[in-house]
């Protein structure tokens, strides 16, 4: 008697949901010009507003490959869409410096964002994204 091993795939699709997990790491370079409206010898308060260019510098997967073992994949529907290596922003906010010394400035902005364009190839939904956000600086008057 002769024998042998074979794989035998049963007909019922299964269906199985992983997500693939990436880390995106940008520079971005401001432009920001700004006017002070307030002045006191402490405290000034101004507005300040300018273009946000972001520029795409690593994609590193966090997660690991899928391994389907013994299964065999039909299809795979990759739906998330690729990130732009090239992004535009406009930035206000308002800043408030204060100063702590006669060289030395702590300025502190909370800011909102608008983008021109979305940060993904194929975005979702069609709507602009903006965001909100707080800046801070040590500045140094020579």
């Amino acid at each position: 008697m002769f024998m042998s091993t074979q794989d035998v795939f049963d007909t019922l699709t299964a269906y199985d949901y992983s997500s693939v997990e990436k880390r995106y790491t940008y520079l971005r370079i401001p432009v920001v010009f700004g006017y002070d409206f307030w002045k006191t010898d402490k405290i000034s308060m101004g507005l300040r507003a300018g273009p946000v260019l972001s520029l795409l510098l690593s994609t590193k997967q966090l997660s690991e490959a899928y391994d389907p073992g013994q299964n065999r994949i039909l299809r795979i529907n990759d739906i998330s869409p690729g990130q732009l290596d090239l992004n535009w922003q406009i930035m206000a906010g308002l800043g408030i410096s204060v100063r702590l010394s006669r060289n030395l400035l702590l300025d502190l902005e909370p800011e909102a964002s608008y983008y021109f364009n979305s940060a993904f190839e194929r975005p979702a939904n069609r709507q602009k994204p903006w965001s909100a956000g707080f800046r801070t600086a040590l500045m140094i008057e020579l």
